[in-house]
């Protein structure tokens, strides 16, 4: 008799569950992201989003420096300098209404990266974000995970990171 049920459940929870599909968000960059997936345009800049769930998003955003006038060897210049970094989280804070909770400067893949986690209070509600920006040449890719505040996903982040190819 569980074996029936068990059956009986098993294409509900598959129905339930996250469908995930790989993009290219260029010639250098891919990854996993829920779907469906929805292109955007932030500010003149490419982003991709998909929902984990109601409580739960994943969103990929693409900053191409080359087209604000700066190349590869001056943004590995500017990332040896502590202030290009409180710079960057200070315009991601003032860019969303932000505060941030946590930060981290770092490598991600052998490339230099920056971790920062913020709280967000917009419209009653509170919402916490954590960001993975890692630069390639002269483009930024910042990977964030926005989860309700007191929910988690550190999974889906985890997958999401995991998925994330650099050719």
């Amino acid at each position: 008799m569980n074996k029936i049920i068990i059956l009986l459940l098993l294409p509900v929870s598959i129905l339930f569950e996250t469908e995930w599909k790989r993009i290219a968000i260029d010639q250098k960059v891919s990854l996993l992201l829920p779907s469906p997936i929805e292109k955007l345009d932030v500010d003149g800049k490419e982003a991709w989003y998909g929902e984990i769930d109601s409580a739960g998003k994943c969103m990929v955003m693409l900053t191409d420096f080359s087209k604000l006038g700066l190349d590869a060897k001056t943004l590995a210049t500017e990332l040896k300098k502590k202030e290009t970094y409180e710079k960057l989280k200070n315009g991601i804070a003032l860019g969303s209404n932000s505060k941030p909770t946590n930060e981290e400067i770092t490598t991600f893949r052998g490339y230099p990266a920056y971790k920062i986690t913020m709280t967000t209070e917009a419209e009653g509600e509170s919402f916490d974000t954590a960001l993975l920006n890692f630069f390639v040449d002269a483009k930024m890719y910042t990977i964030s995970v926005i989860s309700a505040k007191g929910k988690s996903y550190k999974t889906a982040q985890q997958k999401l990171i995991n998925s994330i190819i650099i050719k």
